[in-house]
């Protein structure tokens, strides 16, 4: 099976005929984003609603803060090999006792403030997702301070 290629008219438009391969898009934030998502919380032009509430958007500020912490552990598995392997070779066994696991307990707390009340939420991470939770929840607390700046210089 054979496939023609698209006429020249007929190329998407980020498509430079004299190149092999399309552009790449440019990494830009959207303009005029009317929404952002923290976690539980939403922020919007006219106000941030949460499931405990909503306050206003004017004069808000958005704090995201790590609270997730590293504890290190004996595995489970490594406690029951011990025992199990504690009537075959004693010795032995008691090193997989020696084994410690890394494990990220924790999360990370969005905290909105507001001079008429605060709007708080929670979201918990594991060690595969502590970094990009992170990164991503960094980027939409940067987009809500823009809708919220947004908001406050077109009211004043």
């Amino acid at each position: 099976m054979t496939s023609t290629p698209l006429p020249i008219e007929n190329q998407p438009s980020n498509f430079d005929q004299h190149d092999a391969f399309p552009q790449k898009p440019t990494a830009e934030r959207p303009q005029g984003l009317d929404r952002v998502f923290l976690g539980e919380l939403e922020v919007s032009r006219d106000r941030i609603s949460g499931p405990y509430g909503s306050l206003p958007t004017e004069g808000s500020t958005v704090f995201v803060t790590n609270m997730s912490r590293v504890e290190r552990a004996i595995p489970t598995w490594a406690i029951i090999v011990a025992i199990a392997g504690f009537f075959v070779l004693t010795i032995f066994s008691l090193l997989f006792l020696l084994v410690k696991e890394d494990r990220v307990v924790g999360g990370y707390e969005v905290r909105i403030s507001n001079p008429t009340g605060t709007l708080t939420s929670f979201v918990p991470v594991d060690a595969r997702s502590a970094a990009w939770i992170w990164q991503d929840l960094q980027g939409r607390a940067a987009a809500a301070r823009e809708l919220i700046a947004s908001v406050t210089s077109t009211i004043r």
